[in-house]
């Protein structure tokens, strides 16, 4: 089961100014997706990482796509 953050709400007071800690939801993937529309797609590992590759060296920094690259590997 994998878990994913789902939303983050900050606190604010009566005046509307943040106060407090923020708090997190979470829930399981398949809720998720299934909430916002996500379509499950059977795709090999290797493309699926040559799309987010081609996806981020557009969007992203160097640094940010060589860390990428090292967690998708």
């Amino acid at each position: 089961m994998d878990i994913v953050i789902s939303g983050i709400k900050e606190k604010r007071n009566a005046e509307g100014e943040k106060n407090g800690w923020s708090s997190t939801s979470f829930e399981t993937y398949d809720s998720w997706a299934g909430r916002n529309n996500i379509e499950f797609i059977a795709i090999e590992k290797q493309k699926a990482r040559e799309f987010l590759l081609d996806h981020f060296y557009g969007i992203a920094s160097d640094n940010a796509v060589k860390k990428l690259e090292k967690l998708l590997l």
